[in-house]
């Protein structure tokens, strides 16, 4: 068995995929596997995959027709040996020392997930933002007892996982949906007791690329998925009887994740945002009939906060005024 399992789902990314091999390949922690797995790709990346494999004997390709991101996930998963795993997006590269770090504090900690701070880069290599959780660092931490896990950030890119515990939960990417990752790591974050979080610089340099599926341009879908997505998520707490033990991170899920974030993106593709933010608005008021009061609504930026308000209010005279104020928050 090795150390890590390093699963990478391709999708027509040839003119990332070596960059993103060579920073796994350039770990520090030399124990390792890395999956390819070529979803269906219709450019040459499943023909650039086959010839990294030929030149390092860590490297694995699967095949398979495309089934999107989660499905790739997924089957990288079922095929990793290492004791953990780590999933790195294909156009993304992680720093050096990610894996050195990160395996020292699960050993440490007998860990079931190691999380770390990402970064989001321009096309240029230039940092826009990074990552900060709201958790202590350091320490082993349960869902239990600090709650607040359910609010660190849902993607699975900055975390390390033991294998073994996600084989226990039977662990997987939902299929057929947008926003796999906010349910997947959402609904697991409820069954966590031991996790350690590292702060410090981040490990993990996410791309911001101009044709992201996060700017789909979509604003119906945007809203059915999102809706989705939130209605999943609290099925499954409701599911597990866990609702009301986790009533405050959930309601501020459904207010951040259901509402402000796709409320924000929508501002980005259309001229007429009205409609969707009543049905945003609609669904989140299922969920909570006060989400400004919700003690996790101070942790916004002042402008976020200003932004929320306004969004919420749905004035479409204001509604203009917003499509300004959002490129000033960008």
């Amino acid at each position: 068995m090795c150390k890590v399992s390093v699963i990478l789902p391709v999708y027509n990314v040839e003119a990332y995929l070596q960059k993103c091999v060579a920073s796994v390949q350039a770990q520090t922690a030399a124990e390792l596997e890395i999956l390819l797995v070529d979803d269906g790709s219709t450019d040459a990346s499943g023909q650039l995959c086959d010839s990294l494999a030929a030149s390092d004997s860590r490297i694995r390709v699967l095949h398979q027709e495309n089934a999107g991101q989660g499905s790739a996930r997924n089957a990288g998963l079922q095929a990793a040996t290492g004791k953990y795993v780590l999933f790195v997006d294909s156009d993304d590269m992680i720093e050096p020392q990610l894996l050195e770090k990160t395996l020292s504090v699960a050993e440490k900690h007998q860990a079931q997930v190691v999380m770390f701070d990402l970064q989001g880069v321009n096309e240029a290599g230039e940092r826009q933002y990074a990552t900060k959780q709201h958790v202590p660092e350091n320490v082993p931490l349960s869902s239990e007892d600090c709650k607040e896990l359910l609010l660190t950030d849902p993607s699975p890119c900055n975390k390390l996982f033991s294998r073994a515990f996600l084989q226990e939960k039977q662990f997987a990417f939902p299929l057929g949906v947008w926003y796999e990752d906010l349910i997947a790591i959402t609904n697991l974050d409820a069954d966590m007791r031991a996790v350690v979080y590292i702060g410090g610089e981040p490990l993990y340099d996410y791309l911001l690329r101009g044709n992201s599926s996060l700017r789909n341009g979509d604003a119906e879908k945007t809203v059915a998925n999102r809706i989705r997505a939130i209605e999943m998520i609290f099925s499954h707490y409701r599911e597990i009887g866990a609702q009301e033990t986790f009533a405050e991170q959930l309601e501020w899920i459904a207010a951040y994740h259901g509402f402000f974030l796709p409320a924000r993106e929508i501002l980005h593709f259309t001229n007429k945002p009205g409609p969707y933010l009543k049905k945003l608005k609609e669904n989140l008021l299922q969920y909570t009939a006060a989400p400004m009061q919700n003690p996790y609504f101070a942790r916004l930026s002042s402008k976020e906060r200003l932004m929320f308000r306004l969004l919420y209010l749905g004035n479409p005279v204001v509604l203009r005024l917003l499509l300004k104020l959002n490129s000033f928050l960008k």
